[in-house]
């Protein structure tokens, strides 16, 4: 049997090994007879000098796994793992109120972020989209492999265009189209209402190239605005499909509706991300959040913009890209973990998810404490086995018989006598 350590006891091992460190086989333990015949004095010294089953004598190394879950859980392709924040909260425009909770909503995400090898925090730009290009610019000298975008401030889904009144076509029939010289559709609020669209947005981001892209974007998406007159909107460059794979947008709110400034997602977000661990699937970051929301009778909700193929968003953890990754069954492999008399894997495929991965650990964790409660009954019952050996042994040594022959046989020397 092996046995997966999954708690850490000194009074069990002696060395108080951290929990999930190793595994230990079982099957190479000495095992007692169950009937023994009294022993001689040479057979009894050697069984006593034959220690009982103990964790420190029979521990053999097969797998060790880090951290509980380290070898399961692997990071994806390495590179540097970089991120941009960008916290809005006062605004010069007066229909763009105070935001208080910005500051905090700052704090709450570099927390989060701290894995990161870099996070730039702005604070109160009126130019998102320079900043952000400033941003792109020095991040592709560098492999990144993980990029993760930070708004919280004002956000429109922009229906109001400014054009130029000199640049327009016309139709046979005498219709005026008109060039918007500003972005329509969902947009983040520069202090001074600067509109950036979050597809544009989206495009300059992609220029470094990383594994992995993922944006929160905590502000509202209601609608503002809207034009009689005919306007030909900005021309919006569609993204690659190959990029598109690669990027996960969690928006604060729902389409066309405002987003909380006291209650809002990022700090809900942080909540979750503290109940989880640090470690959050990114799938199910959406679910989570909208239910500790609702749970507290906020109704605000939020959403995603993923596109899943396969499964290449699934077993990926937010926000320190991890990765579960898949391990093949392997039946004459030292690192298999046994129970019993049937081999088990812990496996990690396409269809096991975090939470079956963990939910499988605990299971083999209460498994393995009763295969330890068994050991420890096992060597007492050997101690017990050996001390009424002794008491035999001891017994029989008191109780020995000298036994003497019943028709002893004399000699006599001839001797000579003197007459007196």
């Amino acid at each position: 049997v092996i046995i997966l350590t999954s708690v850490s006891d000194k009074s069990r091992k002696g060395d108080g090994t951290h929990a999930f460190d190793i595994l230990v086989q079982r099957d190479k333990l000495p095992k007692m007879k169950s009937t023994i015949k009294l022993p001689t004095k040479n057979k009894l010294k050697r069984l006593k000098s034959a220690k009982p089953p103990s964790s420190s004598l029979v521990a053999k190394i097969g797998v060790v796994i880090r951290s509980g879950i380290n070898g399961i859980l692997q990071t994806v392709d390495n590179g540097v793992k970089a991120a941009l924040i960008i916290l809005n909260a006062a605004y010069s425009a007066s229909h763009y109120p105070y935001l208080h909770s910005v500051a905090s909503d700052g704090e709450s995400m570099e927390k989060m972020l701290q894995s990161y090898d870099e996070v730039q925090i702005i604070q109160n730009t009126s130019d998102i989209e320079d900043v952000v290009k400033n941003f792109t610019a020095r991040q592709m000298k560098n492999q990144v492999k993980c990029l993760h975008f930070h708004y919280s401030g004002h956000g429109v889904d922009n229906a109001e265009v400014e054009i130029d009144p000199h640049s327009y076509s016309k139709s046979f029939d005498g219709h005026k189209t008109y060039l918007s010289l500003t972005p329509s559709g969902e947009c983040m609020v520069g202090c001074d209402g600067e509109l950036y669209s979050v597809h544009d947005l989206k495009h300059e981001l992609l220029k470094c190239n990383p594994t992995r892209l993922t944006l929160t974007l905590d502000c509202c998406r209601n609608s503002r605005g809207g034009n009689k007159e005919s306007v030909r909107l900005r021309e919006k460059t569609p993204i690659s499909k190959a990029n598109q794979k690669k990027i996960a947008v969690i928006y604060g709110t729902s389409n066309l509706h405002t987003a909380c400034d006291t209650n809002s997602f990022t700090r809900e977000l942080h909540k979750v991300y503290e109940e989880e661990g640090g470690n959050i699937p990114i799938l199910q970051i959406v679910s989570k959040v909208n239910k500790s929301w609702e749970d507290r009778k906020i109704y605000q909700m939020c959403k995603h913009d993923i596109i899943e193929v396969g499964n290449n968003w699934k077993n990926y953890m937010w926000p320190n890209a991890y990765t579960i990754k898949a391990q093949k069954e392997n039946t004459s492999c030292p690192g298999s973990i046994v129970t019993g008399t049937k081999r088990k894997m812990i496996r990690s495929d396409d269809e096991m998810t975090l939470e079956d991965v963990v939910k499988k650990l605990k299971t083999m964790e209460n498994e393995q404490a009763e295969r330890i409660q068994k050991l420890e009954n096992e060597k007492q019952e050997d101690k017990e086995r050996i001390q009424n050996l002794e008491n035999k042994v001891s017994e029989l040594s008191r109780k020995r018989i000298v036994r003497i022959p019943s028709n002893p046989k004399k000699s006599f020397r001839n001797t000579n006598y003197t007459a007196v």
